[in-house]
């Protein structure tokens, strides 16, 4: 009796012994039984960020390019137009040469741009005008002011009597004493022109 408790209690102990030894094994992969494998977790993208409208950055309207500008001197830059009431005319006359040169000077309070025309008349003191080529003569000016105009007055023959310079400039008319010029030839005509800018 005493020998069939002792072989049983045998035969557990080695059953557990053995049930221990697999498990060891199981843990150490021993075993080749199959083993359920992990399931991988499926996980989705994450959603792409919205960026709010107010987080966007708000661009400067580009500023228009400035016009593209060519540099001018202070004396090339035109002149505002000159009105009739502001040119002033004065007059002088001159006769060094043996012609009288009857200068117009024409200038205004602040420099500007005239175009208008001069006309220059010699008359006596009556106011009448004298027998010579080109009395009465105009020229168009179209210049900056302050500038002038000389008209050349020669070979008068005739009497020497006082004579006076009848200028006409944009609606005035100025009057300057003048001497006569000198006669360089009796039998050719006295004029009254232009002289030439120099």
């Amino acid at each position: 009796m005493a020998a069939r408790t002792v072989s049983g209690r045998t035969a557990l102990l080695a059953f557990v012994a053995a049930a221990l030894m697999a498990a060891v094994l199981s843990s150490c992969g021993g075993s080749t039984a199959a083993t359920p494998s992990a399931t991988a977790l499926r996980t989705s993208p994450a959603p792409p960020a919205i960026s709010s409208p107010a987080a966007e950055p708000t661009l400067p309207a580009p500023s228009p390019s400035p016009a593209a500008v060519t540099p001018t001197s202070a004396s090339t830059l035109p002149l505002a137009a000159c009105t009739p009431g502001d040119v002033v005319a004065r007059a002088s006359a001159q006769g060094a040469t043996g012609n009288t040169a009857i200068m117009v000077v024409l200038s205004a309070a602040s420099p500007c741009h005239f175009d208008g025309s001069v006309a220059v008349i010699v008359e006596d003191q009556n106011g009448n005008p004298q027998r010579i080529t080109g009395n009465g003569v105009v020229t168009p000016v179209s210049a900056d002011l302050p500038g002038s105009v000389v008209f050349s007055w020669s070979n008068w023959c005739a009497a020497q009597a006082p004579f006076k310079a009848d200028i006409r400039v944009g609606g005035q008319t100025v009057l300057a004493p003048i001497t006569p010029p000198r006669c360089d030839d009796p039998t050719g005509p006295s004029k009254l022109m232009l002289e030439p800018a120099s």
